[in-house]
């Protein structure tokens, strides 16, 4: 549409998405390879993804379900990875993302002793 509610996403979107897809890999401490294993994906496609290759939408779809984040997130339409949360979760999210590594050890040894 020509209101700009609806926008084709363009080169600079697929930036965003290269810049985001590396973070999500990085956290999780993946490689390619790696990354190419866990989502039944050729490497060389993933690897093209960085370079000069726009993924399609089926894949896209499926980083996003393996990393638990929108579509929207990934493709830079949305700033926070975790919109798709209900609020007071979202903030626990963002708080997290920026924990230092004791607080991450802590919050996760509630989380096993509560077995969420």
């Amino acid at each position: 549409m020509a209101n700009g509610k609806y926008r084709v996403p363009d080169d600079r979107s697929f930036e965003i998405f290269r810049h985001n897809l590396k973070s999500l890999m990085d956290s999780r401490g993946l490689n390619m390879k790696e990354l190419g294993i866990a989502l039944d994906m050729n490497t060389t496609s993933i690897s093209r993804y960085f370079t000069e290759r726009n993924p399609d939408l089926i894949s896209i779809w499926r980083i996003a379900d393996y990393f638990d984040v929108t579509i929207d997130w990934l493709l830079g339409r949305t700033t926070s990875r975790f919109d798709a949360l209900p609020v007071k979760q979202q903030r626990i999210a963002n708080l997290y993302s920026v924990s230092s590594e004791y607080d991450r050890e802590v919050i996760n040894a509630l989380l096993k002793k509560y077995d969420v």
